[in-house]
């Protein structure tokens, strides 16, 4: 298998915002998400770490990739300077109580024996019942072989202890429907190539087809991250997939054509960086591609425009000061302004770990202003947590046995982090309703258990 380099840590979900943030081929428009449209995180979540099969040096692979490293990654973390960064610093974390303004279940721990090391991790109807289930990318820590974990939620909200299980790839996941017959499809990574299996209209999977990740000469190149969304502007899910590693400059574009599978790829050229989302970040209607990466020294955060139909232009560097920025980083607008900003964590231990918020302004992201986080911040996830309309902040702590949820207060800034406490080392993320009660649920893994704190807003 082809080494992969370390990648910064996904995953995108619905937000409101002027700016539209995009879930597969649809968009949310500039309203405040309804309850419903709040329910899916169905972008890939991956683990954010290098994964021990894939000889990365982490025990988790992929950041958001879903979810927080392993504790090596205390020594590599990157720890920014507060004299970086412009604006506040807010105050410690707290517990979560009724006065903190968090309502979550206590942690609700499935014991899963087929869990492994969780890799990616991502939430969606895929058997069709109108039930969003949870899809795990799965790594067994002996073997190294891999695999995806299905729970198909039941008709009562519950999920279940032996998951369906499939071959065909598991890290970076999406959900999406590829061939467009209103059924969601899943979209796994596996090493040099990812590959489709597309849902049958039995809710079953159909053999899954593999595509090749396009070589950087004759250097191999994993599949990095993948996002979907309708690119080509003809009603149908194209698919977006990153070269692996965050020096990487290609992303490349993949069509459906008339028998649903995917035709030949077109490349384009990013500032680096295997993670990426789909948002309308310039406002102008069209869904652009956002990547975050490492070029040369600096994490930058890059934006290819979407100019007309499959055609994206230039790559723009929307962060200036770029050396502030974290390891993981989501989207969305959470500071309601209507406007597309980044929030991305830096994985350091306290005092050192921080949220950072980096707000746009005309196409360009300003210093972050810097909120306190307990140790390790992991994959950064944008949700609507307690249904006010605004979005909040979730990341993982990798290692820490917790969950930090920041909610967005009515002006625009972040209250303090509140955590979510669990006995269980999760190293996945994702945001979505996996009961049916219309509320987005947080959910992770750690080895052999399937982590969700319920929400009860």
């Amino acid at each position: 298998m082809l080494a992969k380099a370390r990648r910064v840590a996904p995953l995108l979900v619905l937000v409101a915002c002027r700016g539209k943030v995009y879930d597969g081929a649809a968009a949310t428009d500039a309203s405040p998400p309804s309850a419903a449209d709040a329910v899916a995180d169905v972008q890939n979540n991956d683990a954010g770490g290098p994964g021990a099969a894939d000889a990365r040096g982490d025990a988790s692979a992929g950041a958001p990739n879903g979810t927080g490293d392993a504790a090596s990654d205390v020594v590599d973390a990157d720890v920014v300077d507060a004299d970086v960064m412009d604006s506040h610093v807010v105050g410690a974390d707290v517990d979560a109580t009724a006065s903190s303004g968090v309502t979550f279940s206590a942690v609700n721990a499935i014991s899963v024996a087929a869990i492994g090391i969780p890799q990616a991790l991502a939430i969606g109807d895929v058997n069709g019942d109108g039930r969003m289930d949870v899809v795990l990318g799965n790594q067994d820590p002996q073997t190294y072989t891999s695999n995806i974990l299905i729970f198909y939620q039941a008709s009562d909200g519950t999920l279940p202890s032996t998951p369906v299980t499939y071959t065909f790839g598991w890290d970076p996941l999406a959900i999406a429907d590829v061939n467009g017959d209103g059924r969601s499809d899943i979209l796994a990574g596996s090493g040099t190539s990812f590959a489709v299996a597309l849902q049958a209209a039995d809710g079953t999977l159909t053999p899954a087809v593999s595509y090749p990740v396009p070589m950087a000469g004759a250097q191999p190149q994993y599949a990095g991250w993948i996002v979907t969304g309708d690119f080509d502007r003809n009603g149908k899910t194209d698919v977006v997939v990153t070269s692996g590693g965050p020096s990487s400059s290609s992303v490349f574009l993949f069509a459906p054509n008339a028998t649903g599978t995917l035709g030949s790829p077109r490349r384009f050229t990013t500032l680096g960086g295997a993670e990426a989302r789909v948002a309308d970040y310039n406002a102008d209607g069209l869904p652009d591609l956002i990547t975050f990466g490492s070029p040369g020294s600096a994490t930058a955060v890059g934006v290819l425009p979407l100019l007309s139909p499959g055609v994206f232009g230039s790559a723009i560097e929307a962060n200036h000061a770029a050396a502030a920025l974290g390891t993981y980083f989501d989207v969305g607008d959470v500071t309601s302004d209507g406007l597309i900003d980044v929030v991305s964590a830096v994985s350091a231990n306290s005092p050192n770990g921080r949220v950072l918020v980096s707000p746009q302004s005309d196409g360009v992201l300003a210093g972050p202003s810097a909120y306190d986080s307990t140790d390790l911040p992991g994959p950064v996830r944008i949700a609507d947590v307690n249904m006010d309309g605004r979005n909040d902040v979730v990341v993982e702590h990798a290692g820490w046995f917790a969950a930090g949820v920041y909610l967005q207060k009515a002006d625009g800034t972040l209250a303090p982090e509140v955590l979510l406490r669990s006995s269980y080392g999760q190293r996945v993320l994702a945001v979505g309703d996996v009961n049916g009660d219309g509320k987005p649920d947080i959910v992770t893994a750690d080895q052999q258990k399937l982590v969700v704190f319920y929400n009860e807003y």
